[in-house]
């Protein structure tokens, strides 16, 4: 069953911030994540079975603690080599180290490679987030050279410059619209 946008909202305005996602019970933090985080892998299985060859999520609706990400990983490419498809996760990291988040993308391929980690180059104002280093990751796939920035980024034409000038055929951009 999908997470309803009550359930999401409720999560998201508790946990938003780093800070109190820090001083929270990670336990608790994790569980209250693991419910949107399996509801996003889930729809991957669902649409991979359905014959999508790319999925992408959504911005930053998956909410992941530094201690969770791997096992979170590790499910997106179980389903990606079981339904051979390609998963652009995105997420909001938690790391604990700082009081700001990372907002990522990661590319896993069929074969369950990851082929990027791609960080938010250009976070709004309003996101507690740390900004990464504005280089346009690109890979090979079947469809065509696959590229990625997060949301805001695309609004900056250097970004998508580089995307152009490495060849990309499809800019997959997760957003949170």
């Amino acid at each position: 069953e999908a997470v309803g946008r009550d359930a999401l909202k409720k999560v998201t305005e508790r946990y938003w911030q780093a800070e109190k996602v820090s001083a929270a019970d990670p336990v608790r933090v994790g569980e209250a994540f693991a419910h949107i985080n399996d509801d996003l892998v889930a729809g991957t299985e669902r649409e991979a079975r359905a014959g999508a060859k790319i999925v992408l999520w959504p911005e930053s609706q998956a909410m992941v603690l530094q201690r969770d990400a791997e096992a979170l990983v590790d499910r997106v490419k179980n389903v990606a080599t079981q339904h051979d498809v390609y998963v652009n996760m995105a997420f909001a990291l938690y790391t604990g180290q700082d009081d700001r988040i990372r907002n990522l993308a990661i590319l896993v391929t069929p074969q369950g490679r990851l082929v990027w980690t791609y960080d938010k180059a250009h976070p709004t104002p309003m996101e507690p987030m740390k900004p990464g280093p504005a280089d346009v990751p690109v890979a090979d796939s079947p469809y065509g050279r696959l590229a990625n920035v997060i949301c805001y980024d695309a609004d900056f034409p250097d970004l998508m410059r580089q995307a152009a000038q490495k060849g990309a055929d499809v800019v997959l951009v997760p957003a949170n619209d």
